[in-house]
């Protein structure tokens, strides 16, 4: 009932449960605040130059931690999430179709498979052109990103915004 739902919540209140092996095997949850998930998201729309007219797409698996991030961004600038079918998010010609479908202009992406989109994109000429039509930020979230791949994704998407990364862990921190 809408009458139920709270007008505030305090920002330690658990927005979601990580479930995770971590380093000894066995399984535990991690209790996630609301303040860790929305300062990232208030980070990346102000560092990255995020707009309330963009649409976002939300190609991993929800059960994936990944995907809060992506999902927490999007709503909290106001955009548009469109959510891939699942399996797409192994799939580069199923990334590109929806991207091209949907008008996607911001897509985040491990940077193990930005190599595999950045190389799809580099072999299919045709596949990158679509894609240049909406695609202007592309983020990247969880493991070192390469300076190669980098120059790839420019290569095939040259319009895609330059922001650096170092400025979001550093807007996270500083509030």
């Amino acid at each position: 009932s809408p009458d139920k739902v709270p007008a505030d919540v305090p920002d330690n209140t658990t927005a979601y449960v990580l479930f995770t092996s971590g380093s000894t095997g066995k399984p535990k949850g991690c209790m996630v605040p609301h303040r860790g998930s929305c300062k990232y998201a208030r980070a990346v729309v102000k560092s990255c130059g995020l707009t309330e007219d963009m649409v976002f797409l939300l190609k991993t698996p929800y059960v994936f931690d990944v995907s809060i991030q992506d999902i927490y961004t999007a709503f909290s600038v106001g955009g548009t999430l469109v959510i891939a079918d699942p399996g797409v998010h192994k799939d580069a010609t199923a990334i590109t179709d929806t991207i091209v479908r949907h008008g996607v202009n911001c897509c985040c992406f491990v940077p193990t498979l930005l190599v595999e989109f950045a190389n799809y994109l580099s072999m299919n000429p045709a596949a990158a052109k679509q894609v240049r039509a909406s695609l202007t930020h592309v983020l990247t979230i969880g493991e070192a990103l390469l300076t190669a791949t980098c120059r790839q994704m420019f290569g095939n998407v040259p319009g895609l915004e330059r922001s650096e990364e170092r400025r979001v862990g550093k807007e996270c921190r500083s509030r």
